[in-house]
């Protein structure tokens, strides 16, 4: 069966009692089987003396770390190990440079690049550009000093009526 982590919100443990400082999920654990539809019986160690049913809201399936290991390395040709970029999936502003987010190769999650470290991919940038369309800002317009007075004399009309 599968590997799972369980989620410590709803349990009492020997952790200090802040709960900035004890670990949100512990695990992984292995699936002994499934007790019901929402719940299932996991194979705790005896030290933590807790029953070991628990309902699937508080269980997720434990992924193992891939920052340990460096998957779809590539030589490129001029000498740099790199890796090979998927596609281009959004593109944000982050204070005064403009970040893509990145889909890699081989990878489960993508991640914001700034612009400056993606020179080795200006077609697959260009290419996003044209796809997606521009967005206008729409521009706040400006109230007047009249406009305020007729406001405001418009509710007081109200008022006394």
């Amino acid at each position: 069966m599968a590997d799972v982590t369980k989620n410590l919100d709803t349990v009492h443990t020997r952790f200090p009692n802040s709960r900035k400082l004890r670990p949100k999920w512990i695990g992984p654990y292995s699936v002994v089987r499934k007790v019901h539809r929402h719940a299932y019986e996991i194979n705790l160690p005896p030290g933590l003396k807790l029953h070991p049913v628990f309902n699937t809201g508080s269980l997720k399936p434990y992924e193992s770390p891939t920052r340990l290991s460096r998957p779809h390395e590539v030589i490129l040709h001029d000498g740099q190990v790199g890796q090979i970029v998927e596609a281009v999936v959004n593109k944000g502003q982050r204070k005064v440079s403009v970040q893509y987010l990145i889909q890699w190769v081989g990878e489960k999650k993508a991640t914001w690049e700034p612009l400056e470290n993606l020179h080795q991919v200006t077609g697959l940038i260009q290419a996003y550009e044209n796809k997606t369309p521009k967005r206008s800002r729409k521009r706040r317009r400006q109230i007047s000093e009249d406009e305020i007075v007729c406001r405001r004399t418009r509710q007081q009309l109200k008022i006394q009526d």
